[in-house]
């Protein structure tokens, strides 16, 4: 398996982890609504901050899959194109940004999720509201890692200078 196969591998595990993180991340944020407000700030610190956070669990594979997108520019699977390694740049590139411009900065200024009437602090609803786009930049980097990984196992497994489509069923 040369060089290439690895790089897909690694990135599609790396998306698809990414993606469950993101996923967990927005059910947990949810249920942030039923923690007491005395016992708020103890566990949003305990869940934002430090080894026992939860940054170590989505920066390393975060990062990783990142730089992997720039690794697939010159090295990804024979027969899927440049601008699919280009879009999953973009998809990361934008996460990124969006993160640090926007949800990392407000995750870090929440102090409360209830306010004293029992309403939802309008940050903390805002965060809610909002994060379904980066939910779905990362869903759709992993499944442009499977589209990727698909494509180039079709191109593996299928005569050279034959569309798949060409191929009689069974011959594959």
């Amino acid at each position: 398996m040369g060089v290439r196969w690895w790089v897909q591998l690694v990135m599609l595990a790396a998306s698809c982890y990414n993606m469950g993180t993101m996923w967990m991340t927005q059910v947990s944020w949810r249920l942030w609504a039923s923690v007491g407000r005395d016992e708020f700030p103890a566990y949003h610190r305990a869940w934002w901050v430090g080894l026992r956070g939860i940054q170590p669990v989505v920066f390393p594979l975060g990062i990783l899959a990142t730089l992997g997108s720039f690794v697939q520019l010159r090295w990804r699977p024979a027969r899927v194109p440049a601008w699919t390694a280009w879009l999953g740049l973009a998809f990361w590139a934008v996460a990124w940004g969006a993160t640090a411009a926007w949800w990392g900065r407000f995750q870090g200024r929440l102090e409360e999720v209830r306010r004293e009437d029992g309403t939802l602090d309008p940050l903390y609803r805002r965060l809610l509201a909002t994060h379904w786009a980066r939910v779905a930049l990362i869903t759709a980097s992993a499944l442009l890692q499977v589209g990727m990984t698909a494509a180039g196992v079709r191109a593996a497994t299928t005569p050279s200078g034959e569309r798949p489509a060409d191929v009689p069923c069974g011959q594959v």
